[in-house]
């Protein structure tokens, strides 16, 4: 076909094989794989055929196409084409390209694509953009228009606009920003101001405003802005202040505010606030404040509200709370107050009440309390009592019931039971017919079961079974680097391997699997194809509509 040499040539050759019609479709094509990840360089490569010199030719040009009529527009295909956090990158950014200079001008070219009258809106219009995330890069921002020093002025400022009046305001707009996590760092910033020094400063300041009047409401209130996760945290919080010193007190006190009666109560407030998970770890924590020492103990304090010594007894007395006529009752109880999560504790529990020794007694056992007729109603019984996690017991589950040959088959029948969740249990199974180290592998391997033509097909497909959901993660496994087996190792990994937030950086990362990292590799790739292969080529590396070729 001859070599491509321009970008002009390689957008004529697209055009004649009925790819590309319009920049927008270049620029989003380009984008897929990688191409071109900032305007500016964009714009450099349409200045190499002496196209465009300015932002503003640029938009004129890009309005005669009618692809971008605003700044907004504007500003949303710069995020696109490469990523803007702050909003002193968005001046910097459009600054590189003689637009804004200043955030009057910013704020005055914002308001052209529609009226800011607040702070508020203001912050949300930028917040819509991904410019501003901290209060830090919020009160650098509003000191260049003046300064600020103190949390107090900051508020005044707010409150000059109409903005914030409330503390509780306040700390809901820095949680929405994502400033302020736990309590802690709230009093740090409340003290480095001179405002606030203990936490019954902080509450009775609270109070002050209108806000919180009991320990429930303190609880949820310092539950939901995510400052107190754990009741040894409430509790060490507590003690500071010379209120509880054990959870028996720590009862009593919730109940001097009519908040918890029976320990049922107290295990659904605590599971409400990420607590407890397991009744072992409920007996431990209370052993640890040396409440509860044995499980007879345990059923002792619950026979204080009424006798129980049997777990038939105990589910008697769950069944006052609501009716529990199955065992998948029973187990779906026992779940909202994070009592057994595992087939193990399940059997190990119903044991109690009659020896089950095998998985078909367990099934006998369930079919007594609801029916049970294939395993994919005993797949899904299991999955909704959280019973299998991994797909070494599901592939062990479905060798005993019946073949599967294909991974198609597979992975529908994984689909349909929700049992895959990781790419990298995809991949280990996928490996165990053979070895797969890059993309390409990767691909051929899913072709062989069905056609995948482009990423967007392999992502969707990986997608529909819940595998991954970014590029990144897909090729941080293709890098095979070492095994993970658990989310903290992917994190982990990932976090070694570095977020993936440019086109650069993900140029960068495929380069390490060996696929297509340049224009200039693209365009090889492409002279040297026949026009057949080179629709197939595109349809690999650009999302086009494959029914209109």
């Amino acid at each position: 076909m001859g070599l491509i040499h321009t970008l002009e040539q390689c957008l004529n050759r697209m055009q004649t094989v009925g790819l590309i019609h319009t920049l927008e479709q270049c620029l989003n094509s380009m984008q897929t794989v990688g191409l071109i990840h900032t305007l500016e360089q964009c714009l450099n490569r349409i200045q190499t055929m002496g196209l465009i010199h300015t932002l503003e030719q640029c938009l004129n040009s890009m309005q005669t196409m009618g692809l971008i009529h605003t700044l907004e527009q504007c500003l949303n295909r710069i995020q696109t084409v490469g990523p803007i956090h702050t909003l002193e990158q968005c001046p910097n950014r459009m600054q590189t390209m003689g637009l804004i200079y200043t955030l009057e001008q910013c704020l005055n070219m914002i308001q052209t694509v529609g009226p800011i009258h607040t702070l508020e809106q203001c912050l949300n219009r930028m917040q819509t953009m991904g410019l501003i995330h901290t209060l830090e890069q919020c009160l650098n921002m509003i000191q260049t228009v003046g300064p600020i020093h103190t949390l107090e002025q900051c508020l005044n400022r707010m409150q000059t606009m109409g903005l914030i009046h409330t503390l509780e305001q306040c700390l809901r707009r820095m949680q929405t920003m994502g400033l302020i996590h736990t309590l802690e760092q709230c009093l740090n910033r409340m003290q480095a101001v001179g405002l606030i020094h203990t936490l019954e400063q902080c509450l009775n300041r609270m109070q002050t405003v209108g806000l919180i009047h009991t320990l429930e409401q303190c609880l949820n209130r310092m539950q939901a802005m995510g400052l107190i996760h754990t009741l040894e945290q409430c509790l060490n919080r507590m003690q500071a202040m010379g209120l509880i010193h054990t959870l028996e007190q720590c009862l009593n006190r919730m109940q001097t505010v009519g908040l918890i009666h029976t320990l049922e109560q107290c295990l659904n407030r605590i599971q409400t606030m990420g607590l407890i998970h397991t009744l072992e770890q409920c007996l431990n924590r209370m052993q640890a404040m040396g409440l509860i020492h044995t499980l007879e103990q345990c059923l002792n304090r619950m026979q204080t509200v009424g006798p129980i010594h049997t777990l038939e007894q105990c589910l008697n007395r769950i069944q006052t709370l609501g009716p529990i006529h199955t065992l998948e009752q029973f187990l779906n109880r026992m779940q909202t107050v994070g009592l057994i999560y595992t087939l193990e504790q399940c059997l190990n529990r119903i044991q109690t009440v009659g020896p089950i020794h095998t998985l078909e007694q367990c099934l006998n056992r369930m079919q007594t309390v609801g029916p049970i007729h294939t395993l994919e109603q005993c797949l899904n019984r299991m999955q909704t009592v959280g019973l299998i996690h991994t797909l070494e017991q599901c592939l062990n589950r479905m060798q005993t019931v019946g073949p599967i040959h294909t991974l198609e088959q597979c992975l529908n029948r994984m689909q349909t039971v929700g049992l895959i969740h990781t790419l990298e249990q995809c991949l280990n199974r996928i490996q165990t017919m053979g070895p797969i180290h890059t993309l390409e592998q990767c691909l051929n391997r899913m072709q062989t079961v069905g056609p995948i033509h482009t990423l967007e097909q392999y992502l969707n497909r990986i997608q529909t079974v819940g595998l991954i959901h970014t590029l990144e993660q897909c090729l941080n496994r293709m890098q095979t680097v070492g095994p993970i087996h658990t989310l903290e190792q992917c994190l982990n990994r990932m976090q070694t391997v570095g977020p993936i937030h440019t086109l650069e950086q993900y140029l960068n990362r495929i380069q390490t699997v060996g696929l297509i990292h340049t224009l200039e590799q693209c365009l090889n790739r492409i002279s040297q194809a026949t026009a057949t292969s080179l629709i197939y080529l595109s349809s690999y590396f650009f999302y086009v509509d494959t029914d209109r070729i």
